[in-house]
């Protein structure tokens, strides 16, 4: 088969054409095994026209996959169809690439940057989008408020199955049975709600599964500030692509995966996590950090190194990158690999936040909250080392201990930034369902677990209220149906930056959780954190805010000052104080420090007062 000049055509003739299609999935199949081979004949004759039939083979396969899409109305059945069609989507940048190595055309470059930003965080930008579509659509309001309630309540009984599901003394048959009755019939009354749509708002559809994903100009143009760079990963199973975007420059780093980088992902956080300096095994765990720490630095940060301009970087993790803390990684090997003050962390010459993918990273700096409207809101409750049950009959449960200085770092934070402060027995779930909505800054020093199984049941615990029907937890999934659009939310509890790894979606943590529900901005964790550490840092990044400073330039200062009260002790190993990342837009909050245009103003001025000096002098 031979696609060179009727392919694109005949895709763009529309879905009519492909509806005429028997099994679009069978056919993605040939058009992938298609593509491997002319791949394969490349490789051996080395002929361009390969790459080309290969390059155009792929394009229509990805535009299949978004008409596949259409017609599937779960979310589980489109990441399924991610999961299984993945390998087109990176062998469609390989062909891009290696187009890009034999014609010089930098347009090769820009369409493998789209393939990657096509294949990241899908799930995700849909939902957000979907707002829009309704809206551009023209959609009733009726109808969009259905469909909203409808997900809300089919979530909760979803949640009610999964608890049932884990009672550790086995289920209820019974209650198991009507539970799933109920989201049947509710997912009935989503599928036709969704037909309904399909045929009386067909652009609905398409403004939901098609967004419209950025581009390479527009991010240097719009997204970037001065001295900033954006670093997309693409992680595939041959090889890592890395686009290195600057305000004035754009290059592609292939990176061969011929390591092992998900064990060694995997190992060097255990080396942190797991770091006790009572331990025997400390001094393996130590070596062990500082090897792999240089040699995935070596591997994933050292070859991009020379493309950068200025220090600060966007970090879009693709697939497990998702779980690495760059700040923590080592530019050259240490001397004392037990001498962690002393180490040449990353930290020390780079500024990294991080981001889902550029589309989404552009939807969060869109939002323009203003934190002041909701003021600053924190929860803070006490536990007591008590268990708690998923539900009150069940034994799957989890301890949470008491954390000694949670409520004096959210009082400290009030003491710098106002607002209101939960404390203790008020720091419940319901309180939190009231409040969160409207803060301008939502700040949570609570218990959290990750679950790396169903990333949509990882949950944050507030205060336990004994004679509460709930269970005082807030799960990603609850998260997805409420509507928060603070500036900022700090995480300030246990591994709520990691999950659930999906294939070509990323991790379902509370932070994308969070995400999901409107916050600009967050700051979370990679792994369980040390109460006090966190206590610290938390008051220095406060405090740096409010001089005025951008959210990631506050936090690395934050840590950098926590280092450097901690020289020399074991409080300076990466345990405690690496796991905080921030995410989204970092822009400084408003009302605090010079405007950027008011620095601008003074630069002007002293600029002209120079001149003007000069030029007498040299009248003189």
């Amino acid at each position: 088969m031979r696609f060179r000049n009727g392919g694109h055509q005949l895709f763009e003739q529309g879905t009519g054409i492909l509806e005429k299609v028997s099994s679009p999935i069978v056919l993605l199949d040939v058009f992938k095994n298609k593509g491997e081979l002319l791949q394969a004949f490349y490789e051996k004759s080395k002929s361009k026209k390969w790459l080309l039939d290969a390059d155009l083979n792929y394009s229509i396969a990805i535009q299949l996959i978004d008409f596949v899409k259409l017609t599937l109305e779960e979310p589980g059945s489109r990441q399924a169809l991610l999961e299984k069609y993945f390998l087109i989507y990176e062998n469609a940048i390989a062909v891009k690439f290696a187009l890009k190595g034999l014609t010089n055309e930098a347009s090769y470059w820009h369409q493998a940057f789209e393939v990657s930003e096509r294949s990241n965080a899908t799930l995700l930008l849909e939902a957000l989008q979907s707002v829009q579509a309704g809206r551009f659509a023209e959609i009733p309001d009726s109808l969009l408020e259905t469909e909203r309630r409808l997900k809300i309540d089919m979530a909760y009984l979803e949640r009610l199955i999964f608890e049932e599901k884990m009672n550790a003394n086995g289920f209820d048959p019974k209650r198991l049975a009507k539970l799933n009755n109920q989201l049947f019939s509710l997912q009935q009354q989503t599928a036709n709600l969704m037909a309904r749509l399909r045929n009386d708002y067909p652009n609905y559809f398409t403004l939901k599964y098609a967004p419209d994903l950025v581009k390479v100009p527009e991010i240097q143009a719009k997204l970037l500030r001065p001295e900033q760079n954006m670093l997309g990963y693409f992680v595939g199973e041959e090889s890592i692509f890395a686009f290195v975007i600057s305000e004035s420059s754009f290059e592609v780093v292939k990176i061969p995966n011929e390591f092992p980088l998900e064990a060694w992902v995997q190992e060097f956080r255990n080396s942190i996590y797991r770091f006790n300096p009572a331990s025997e095994e400390v001094d393996f765990l130590s070596q062990k950090y500082t090897n792999l720490g240089y040699e995935l630095y070596q591997m994933l940060f050292e070859p991009i190194k020379p493309k950068l301009t200025g220090n600060q970087v966007v970090v879009l993790p693709g697939g497990v990158l998702g779980y690495l803390p760059f700040d923590a990684l080592l530019a050259s090997p240490p001397d004392d690999y037990g001498a962690y003050g002393t180490h040449d962390y990353l930290i020390k010459h780079y500024q990294f936040s991080y981001s889902y993918s550029a589309t989404l990273h552009k939807e969060m700096l869109g939002r323009n909250s203003n934190w002041r409207r909701g003021g600053f809101v924190a929860f803070a409750p006490s536990y007591g080392g008590d268990s708690l049950n998923m539900r009150r009959d069940d034994p799957w449960r989890a301890v949470l201990g008491t954390l000694k200085f949670n409520q004096s770092e959210a009082k400290s934070i009030q003491d710098i930034m106002g607002g209101q402060v939960f404390l203790d027995t008020a720091a419940t779930e319901l309180n939190f369902s009231k409040a969160a909505p409207n803060a301008g800054i939502l700040h949570l020093a609570v218990h959290a677990k990750s679950n790396d199984e169903h990333g949509e049941y990882s949950y944050l615990a507030f205060y336990q209220t004994l004679d509460s029907i709930e269970n005082e937890l807030v799960f990603v999934k609850d998260l997805y149906s409420m509507r928060i659009k603070a500036a900022l939310v700090v995480l300030s509890a246990c591994e709520t930056g990691i999950g659930e790894l999906q294939r070509g979606e990323g991790i379902v943590s509370l932070a994308r959780g969070f995400s999901y529900a409107g916050a600009a901005s967050i700051v979370t964790t990679l792994w369980s954190i040390d109460d006090f550490a966190s206590s610290e840092i938390m008051r220095f990044f406060y405090e740096n805010l409010k001089k005025g400073q951008q959210k990631d330039e506050a936090l690395r200062n934050a840590k950098l000052n926590f280092l450097k009260n901690r020289q020399g002790t074991n409080a300076s190993h990466p345990l405690y104080w690496a796991a905080f990342i921030p995410v989204g837009d970092m822009s400084a909050l408003d009302g605090f420090g010079w405007p950027v245009w008011a620095w601008a103003a003074i630069g002007l001025v002293a600029g002209l007062l120079a001149w003007r000096f000069l030029k007498k002098k040299v009248t003189t």
